[in-house]
C-alpha cells in the first residue's frame, strides 16, 4: 500500500476514532461491547436505545482488492431481555478483475443493503455460571439476501472477559454466469473468539481470533484462522471497540500456500462506536 492508499483509508477511520477519544475526558461507567467481533450476551434494558456505527476494512488478497463496510445500526431494548435493531449496510470496492492476470483493470463496486436483528439474553455472565444469548440477522439487498444465526456465550472471571460466538450465515446471491442469470448460495460456518483484560474500569486490551469458513455445493471451498489485538474503551454515553485482524493461517487445501488469499482478505479492522440516545 503506498502513501496515497494510506492517507485514502485513514480519512475514513481517524473521524470517527477522534470522536470517540473524545469520550476519555467524561465519566466512566464501564458498560458497552469489549470486542470488536465478537459478540456479549448483554441486551439493551427496556426501551433502551443506541446508535452504532460500524466500519469494517478489508485490504490485499491475491491481487488488488479494498473493500469498505459501514453501518448504521439502531437498536432498541423491548424488554424480558429482549432486543432488536436495525441496520443500513453500505458496502464498496475496488479491485483488479482480472484478479492478478495481466491487463487487468480496477473495478469499484457499491450496494446497499437493510438488516434486521433480534437477540434474546437466557443467562447472566456476571449471575449465573456462563452468560449465554440467541442472536438472529436478516439482510435483504438489490442482489443478495443473507441469514445468520448465532450461539453466544460469555463470562466475566475477575478482570478478565471471555467471549465466544458459534456462527452460521446462509447467503443468496444474484449473479450472470456465461451470460445465463442465477442465483449462488453459499454457506458460511465460523467461530468468532476473544478474551479481554481491564486494564481501567472502562479500558480494555485484548485479543480476538476469527476461524472462517466457506462452503460451495456442498464442499469446503475456503477456510482461514485471523488473530489480532483488539481495544475498547467506554464512558458514560458512549463506547468504542477497535480490532486488527491478519490472516495467520489457510485451513484448507483447496488453495495453495500459507494463506487463503483468495477466499479471505490478508488483513481485516474493525472499528464500532456507540452512543447512547
Amino acid at each position: 500500500m503506498d502513501g496515497g492508499q494510506m492517507i485514502q483509508h485513514a480519512r475514513h477511520f481517524f473521524p470517527v476514532l477522534l470522536f470517540s477519544l473524545l469520550a476519555l475526558s467524561t465519566a466512566a461507567h464501564g458498560h458497552g461491547r469489549r470486542f470488536a467481533y465478537t459478540q456479549q450476551s448483554a441486551v439493551l434494558p427496556t426501551q433502551g436505545t443506541e446508535m452504532e456505527i460500524w466500519n469494517t476494512f478489508r485490504y490485499s488478497r491475491d491481487y488488488f482488492y479494498r473493500r469498505l463496510d459501514t453501518r448504521c445500526e439502531f437498536e432498541y431494548g423491548i424488554g424480558g431481555n429482549l432486543m432488536t435493531a436495525l441496520y443500513l449496510n453500505h458496502e464498496m470496492k475496488t479491485y483488479d478483475g482480472g484478479q492478478g492476470a495481466p491487463g487487468g483493470t480496477k473495478i469499484t463496486e457499491a450496494t446497499v443493503s437493510l438488516s434486521n436483528e433480534w437477540k434474546f439474553k437466557l443467562t447472566d455472565p456476571a449471575a449465573d455460571p456462563v452468560g449465554f444469548a440467541i442472536y438472529t440477522e436478516a439482510t435483504i439487498g438489490l442482489d443478495e439476501a443473507e441469514l445468520e444465526g448465532k450461539l453466544i456465550l460469555d463470562k466475566q472471571v475477575g478482570p478478565a472477559v471471555i467471549a465466544c460466538n458459534l456462527v452460521l450465515e446462509h447467503e443468496w446471491q444474484n449473479e450472470i454466469e456465461n451470460g445465463v442469470a442465477g442465483t449462488a448460495k453459499l454457506l458460511k460456518p465460523s467461530i468468532d473468539a476473544g478474551i479481554a483484560w481491564y486494564v481501567t474500569a472502562s479500558f480494555s486490551l485484548g485479543v480476538e481470533a476469527r476461524y472462517l469458513n466457506a462452503i460451495e455445493n456442498g464442499a469446503l471451498s475456503h477456510s482461514a484462522l485471523f488473530i489480532g489485538p483488539s481495544l475498547a474503551y467506554s464512558s458514560d454515553k458512549l463506547w468504542f471497540a477497535l480490532t486488527f485482524l491478519p490472516q495467520v493461517a489457510n485451513l484448507t487445501g483447496n488453495v495453495p500456500g500459507p494463506l487463503d488469499l483468495l477466499g479471505f482478505e490478508r488483513y481485516q479492522a474493525r472499528l464500532l462506536f456507540s452512543i447512547e440516545l
